[in-house]
């Protein structure tokens, strides 16, 4: 018996026009969908380090500013590894990577010392104003290690965010802050190196991550 042609809107897999092109539209939203919450992630981590600038301007000022660094990292770091437990049960550690989870631990040092000093001596508009160099900083230690390649919108980039820092900085200074000029220059000296903390932290971080440790 003939077996009847199939209709001229089925293809070979036998699937219609519209539904590959729904299987496609379908795909793309799925790849999409994590990037967009990384960038809603970091986004919040921007408004939320905005927020901690202001606040930690009001600790600074009352007490000495590494004793609030301090309690601020203890309750961090309690509130972390709780949710730590929760999420991922018990935490264990490699012998051999102690050696990078010292490192992670000294790069926060830095990185929180150098701000609440930086923000007691400069304000908390020059150290908010310092914050997106921090994916400078990552960027050109990984273009340094070969990591990454450079790009014209990398390169773009670093330079609208350094001009953009400067800016604030050097105009926003007057109404940021009554210090002298000299302690002015040294918060941003601090800045800066917290700047760089936080990106070396990113980077060893990620190295422990892609040793399979949890986030």
């Amino acid at each position: 018996m003939p077996t009847a042609a199939a209709p001229s809107y089925m293809n070979g897999s036998g699937l219609q026009p519209n539904d590959e092109s729904e299987t496609t539209t379908l795909a793309i939203v799925t790849k999409a969908q994590p990037i967009l919450r990384v960038h809603a992630a970091l986004i919040c981590a921007q408004v939320i380090f905005g927020f901690g600038a202001v606040v930690g301007k009001l600790g600074v000022a009352r007490f000495n500013p590494l004793l609030f660094a301090l309690l601020r990292e203890l309750c961090a770091g309690a509130l972390l590894l709780a949710l730590a437990r929760c999420v991922d049960g018990r935490i264990s550690m490699r012998r051999r990577d102690l050696p990078l989870f010292l490192a992670c631990g000294f790069c926060i040092f830095a990185n929180q010392a150098a701000f609440i000093v930086g923000e007691k001596l400069a304000g908390a508009i020059a150290g908010s104003a310092w914050q997106p160099t921090q994916p400078v900083f990552t960027l050109l230690i990984a273009l340094s290690l070969g990591w990454e390649r450079p790009t014209l919108l990398k390169s773009t980039g670093i330079c609208v965010s350094l001009c953009g820092a400067a800016f604030m900085v050097t105009f926003g200074a007057d109404a940021a802050t009554d210090s002298s000029t000299a302690t002015f220059i040294a918060g941003n000296i601090l800045f800066a190196l917290n700047c760089l903390g936080t990106s070396l932290y990113v980077i060893c971080s990620k190295m422990a991550l892609g040793k399979g440790y949890p986030a």
